[in-house]
């Protein structure tokens, strides 16, 4: 009783809080019976069941993002099963850890009742599609435990605090702004050079140790040049994509300004003697949060789900008085921001709700399949086929962008790579791509017509040793030429 009271003064928002949980939970069903449809969590299956075939990650199986979306994927389909729901009915109870955690974070910062307003505005932003919270990606599993160790460090817990920022990476490497916007608070916010020093070598050794711990796991698995290539070099190459602008990555520079002048802005008032305050931390959290959700160069809508955390809780003060003109005027501010960074998110879709309560009642399942994207139900009728025509130890490899087939037909490729845009993006890959063919003989080999780009050495082999032996809508099918056509 005494803990509970602690962290829980106020029955009645409480009991808000529950009812707010519940109804997150409920909004989120309709996630957990959407067909297998989003090309990056087929990527993050695919990578999982090879990585539970004992293949080793980015070595024997590839993707260009840190290692925690994998392994939670394959912790997934260990525990719940072979299934894209397993990930998903993780996800959902993630979205409510992550709003407990934002509560006690809020609470911490403010009190109980704009806490409870906070995880209100977290739970619509993350649950209505708008944002694509009901898909998962790295982002909406990174911000459960930049929350915690924000809660940590507000707490002096500052080596542990520093750990779960570091997890956050773990997830997606954007993260690593919210790290540095609380080090810059906490830099600027210390009374003594002595305390600033200590601070902040308790929460950077935090950061570096899971960090270290997670390189050094892969130069002793021998692939730390294939976990380096696809955490840092592949990468520099995708930033500049969006962010080119004279220079090299010229736009990110520009982008900076934002956390600078915010970071710059705080300097000065502690030069003048002024102490920082909450609103503060939320204001230069929100600066390097936006920056870190703008860094990809591109405008997808989940990428701004990392700025939802300090959002969340600046859209609650609105019920504050003494804070509501300040933020609203961060808000607007915010706003103007994400559009000058070049995102444009989608309009609320109600009908998300209407489709599912149409697959309740009326619209069959292929009907259902079709209204997330028109692959899908080619997707689970290419699965099928495989299923019938190999063996589970058989190879086969999609030269085409739908991973996913690989995991519904519970498969491997032939080679590291899962998708053609790896394939065609990096040097040296196709040859790298032949070669695998070549020595593992995939039983099929799927080509997408027509395809995104050309692959010569792909047509090569195929006409030398592979048969043409049907098409499956757009997909046309080669079997290798010492088996039977089908």
């Amino acid at each position: 009783m005494k803990i509970s009271r602690i962290f829980f003064k106020n029955d009645r928002n409480i009991v808000f809080l529950i009812v707010v949980l519940f109804l997150t939970f409920v909004a989120r069903i309709p996630s957990l019976f959407e067909p297998f449809w989003y090309g990056d969590e087929g990527v993050y299956m695919t990578v999982a069941e090879g990585l539970s075939r004992g293949l080793d990650l980015y070595k024997g199986i590839f993707d260009n993002k840190t290692p925690g979306i994998y392994l939670l994927s394959l912790v997934a389909i260990k525990v719940l099963g072979h299934s894209i729901w397993s990930l998903r009915i993780v996800l959902s109870f993630w979205v409510l850890a992550t709003e407990i955690a934002l509560f006690l974070l809020t609470k911490k910062l403010f009190n109980q009742k704009i806490a409870v307003v906070a995880v209100l505005v977290f739970a619509f932003l993350t649950t209505i599609p708008f944002l694509e919270g009901n898909i998962a990606n790295g982002e909406i599993f990174m911000i459960l435990p930049t929350v915690i160790a924000a809660l940590l460090v507000l707490n002096n817990r500052y080596f542990l605090g520093g750990s779960f920022f570091a997890f956050a990476l773990l997830f997606k490497i954007p993260s690593l702004f919210d790290f540095l916007a609380f080090s810059i608070f906490l830099f600027l916010g210390a009374k003594y050079l002595l305390s600033n020093v200590k601070i902040l070598s308790f929460l950077f050794l935090g950061f570096l140790t899971p960090l270290f711990l997670t390189a050094f796991y892969f130069f002793l698995r021998g692939n730390f040049a294939d976990f380096y290539f696809a955490i840092f070099s592949s990468n520099i190459g995708y930033t500049n994509y969006g962010n080119y602008f004279l220079i090299p990555n010229g736009l990110l520079i520009i982008k900076g300004v934002l956390p600078i002048i915010t970071s710059l802005y705080l300097l000065f008032k502690k030069i003048r003697g002024r102490k920082l305050t909450n609103f503060d931390l939320l204001v230069i959290w929100l600066a390097f949060a936006l920056y870190g959700s703008s860094f990809g160069g591109r405008n997808y809508a989940h990428y701004l789900i990392q700025i939802l955390p300090p959002l969340s809780i600046v859209a609650a003060l609105i019920f504050e008085k003494k804070l509501r003109l300040a933020a609203l005027a961060v808000l607007a501010l915010l706003i103007g921001g994400i559009f000058m960074v070049g995102f444009r998110v989608e309009e609320i879709k109600l009908s998300y709700y209407k489709n599912f309560f149409s697959y309740l009642t009326t619209k069959n399942q292929t009907a259902y399949n079709a209204s997330f994207d028109s692959k899908v139900n080619r997707n689970y009728s290419l699965a099928s086929f495989i299923e019938r025509n190999t063996k589970k130890e058989d190879y086969i490899f999609l030269w085409s962008n739908d991973p996913q087939v690989y995991f519904l037909s519970a498969r491997i490729p032939p080679t590291r790579f899962t998708v053609a845009y790896h394939i065609y993006s990096y040097q040296g890959a196709k040859k790298e791509v032949v070669t695998s063919l070549v020595e593992k003989r995939p039983k099929f080999i799927f080509v997408e017509v027509p395809s995104e780009n050309n692959f010569r050495e792909l047509d090569n082999l195929l006409e030398k040793n592979y048969t043409f032996s049907g098409v499956i809508e757009n997909v046309w099918i080669y079997q290798l030429a010492n088996n039977k056509g089908v």
